[in-house]
């Protein structure tokens, strides 16, 4: 469901008992290209967001550049997530959507769900860091970036 549906549902007096939280993921954001300018100017002149950002959590790839995400303002605060950067040479079969693809921010949405079980007090800034040294290839010789996920989850093998 797209990003400005679900602020509106969030926030919609007919909806908005019904939904515990809401989920974006890769949301380009609200108010297209002017939304961060507008966004501004409404907080300047003292009116604050419409909706309860605490019911949302805004799930972003935080890897390379994305063609959508930042349209317009975030709908609550970023949660990044470390993905393999689509647009990288070492990636044989990009999808269309490249950095934007739910398909790639969900992968990494997995290894990052193994790891937090395996240490659930940390949050994402420290699943980030883990993810990132645990599955940095960039010091190893012909590594890969598309095989960075496989490296986050193979350090896991050698430690355990």
């Amino acid at each position: 469901m797209g990003g400005f549906l679900v602020t509106g549902l969030v926030n919609d007096p007919d909806f908005a008992s019904n939904v515990s939280h809401a989920y974006l993921y890769n949301a380009p954001g609200l108010g297209s290209f002017l939304g961060p300018s507008i966004n501004t100017v409404l907080g300047w002149i003292g009116f604050a967001e419409a909706y309860d950002q605490s019911k949302i959590s805004n799930i972003e790839a935080a890897t390379g550049i994305s063609p959508i995400l930042g349209l317009g303002f975030d709908a609550a605060l970023p949660i990044d997530i470390i993905i393999e950067d689509q647009m990288a040479s070492d990636i044989s079969n990009p999808p269309g959507a490249r950095n934007h693809s739910q398909q790639v921010l969900t992968d990494a949405l997995a290894v990052y769900s193994v790891y937090s079980q395996l240490a659930p007090n940390l949050d994402h800034k420290q699943l980030n860091k883990l993810v990132d040294v645990f599955g940095s290839t960039k010091d190893v010789s012909g590594a890969s970036n598309s095989k960075t996920l496989e490296s986050a989850v193979d350090a896991l093998r050698v430690i355990l």
